[in-house]
């Protein structure tokens, strides 16, 4: 999360990056929404409630990174970076600057499904959607902390204008959470026992619970 904030963001063709904290029973952090919730359409939304890795490729696309680099190249790379005087290393560094872009088609599919009143109206179409990719978020989605999911979908659509706000949130958020028994549970099941089978509190979420978390 705060990795993605930094000035130079390189990735590879090997790279994988996720923030899959509904899947422990917290929401991605570190300010990573204030980078999910510029990316194009409902994309962001879609990889924050699904916690999906992505690859290099996506993680430009999504704003996670800047700069690709093969990974046979790294070595030659870094040791070119160390013969540059300092007022060549921007123009050294834009040759490697990759515009990646979701097509439309992409865009208006994850809209299709991610463009909903609420997390149950997403998962609904989620079920009914033939597409592929659809199918697996699905099964996805379904893993994950449910409350935690409520709490991701507001958040996600309470658009904050900075960095720094989002910061301030993220730690309002996670405060919150890491309280519940959701939270020991979901890190019982991915990292104490690794059975990842966390058995959530199927309870109804009530609006006032939601608002909470969000309460300074």
């Amino acid at each position: 999360g705060l990795g993605a904030f930094a000035t130079y963001r390189f990735v590879t063709e090997r790279s994988i990056l996720a923030m899959p904290e509904v899947m422990i029973g917290l929401t991605p952090d570190a300010g990573s929404s204030f980078l999910f919730q510029n990316a194009p359409g409902f994309s962001g939304l879609r990889a924050m409630l699904t916690g999906q890795r992505f690859n290099g490729n996506t993680a430009i696309k999504l704003g996670f990174a800047d700069y690709m680099i093969y990974s046979s190249e790294l070595e030659l790379f870094l040791q070119k970076l160390t013969e540059l005087q300092p007022n060549e290393i921007n123009f050294f560094l834009s040759t490697y600057k990759q515009s990646y872009e979701f097509d439309n088609k992409t865009l208006k599919q994850i809209a299709d499904i991610y463009q909903a009143s609420s997390v149950a109206k997403i998962i609904e179409k989620l079920r009914k959607s033939k597409y592929n990719w659809a199918v697996c978020d699905f099964k996805t989605i379904l893993k994950a902390c449910p409350f935690s999911l409520e709490v991701t979908y507001r958040a996600w659509h309470l658009k904050l204008p900075t960095q720094e706000a989002v910061l301030t949130r993220d730690l309002l958020l996670i405060s919150h959470l890491i309280q519940r028994a959701d939270f020991l549970e979901g890190v019982r099941a991915a990292i104490i026992d690794k059975d990842h089978n966390p058995r959530w509190n199927q309870a109804s979420i009530s609006e006032s619970e939601i608002n909470s978390c969000f309460d300074y």
